[in-house]
C-alpha cells in the first residue's frame, strides 16, 4: 500500500512540474509550438474548472498557484501516510 502511495505523490510532484513549465512557456514567445500545445493540454483539465470558480483578477491567474500549494498539501498528506505504513 505505501508503495501506491509513493507513486501517487511522484506522480503529484511531476505533474506540478508540468504546471510550472506550462505557467513558463506561458510567459515566452514560444506558445505556438508543438511542445506548449501538448503541456496545455497535459494541464487544463486541472486548470480550467478552477479557472471557472476564481474571479479575474485583472488578467493574473492565480489557478496554478491554488494547484500547485493544493498538490503539495496532497503530497505531503500521502507521504505521511505512505510512511505511517
Amino acid at each position: 500500500m505505501s508503495s501506491i502511495l509513493q507513486l501517487l505523490s511522484t506522480f503529484i510532484e511531476l505533474y506540478t512540474i508540468i504546471i510550472i513549465v506550462y505557467v513558463v512557456f506561458s510567459w515566452l514567445p514560444i506558445r505556438h509550438t508543438r511542445l506548449f500545445h501538448i503541456i496545455e493540454e497535459i494541464t487544463l483539465p486541472v486548470l480550467r474548472p478552477l479557472r471557472n470558480l476564481i474571479p479575474n483578477m485583472g488578467g493574473i491567474d492565480f489557478s496554478p498557484l491554488i494547484i500547485i500549494i493544493g498538490s503539495s498539501f496532497l503530497q505531503n498528506i500521502l507521504l505521511s501516510l505512505a510512511h505511517a505504513l
